[in-house]
C-alpha cells in the first residue's frame, strides 16, 4: 500500500491521500514473502542533517523485487508499463 499511496501523492500534487484496500484486495495482491530484518543508522549533524546513512537487509528475495528488474507488486506493474 505504501507504494500505492506514493504514487498517488505524486499524481494530486499537494493533497494527502489515503489509500485503504478492501480486505480480498489486500490479500490477493499482497507480496506475502519470507521475514525480513533490516537495520537503519545515520549520523545527524548539529543541524539536524543527515551526514551518514546506512541500511542493510536481510531476506530471502524469492517474493520480493527481483535483481532482474520483475516485480511482484502491483502497482510497481502497472507504473512501469506506462
Amino acid at each position: 500500500m505504501a507504494l500505492d499511496a506514493a504514487l498517488l501523492a505524486r499524481a494530486v500534487g499537494e493533497r494527502p491521500v489515503k489509500v485503504q484496500w478492501m480486505r480480498g484486495d489486500e490479500f490477493g495482491w499482497e507480496p506475502f514473502g519470507p521475514a525480513m530484518t533490516v537495520s537503519l543508522h545515520a549520523a545527524l549533524d548539529e543541524r539536524g542533517m543527515i551526514v551518514d546513512w546506512t541500511h542493510d537487509v536481510w531476506t530471502n528475495t524469492t517474493a520480493r523485487a527481483r535483481p532482474e528488474g520483475r516485480v511482484n507488486l502491483l502497482a510497481a506493474c502497472i507504473w512501469r508499463s506506462r
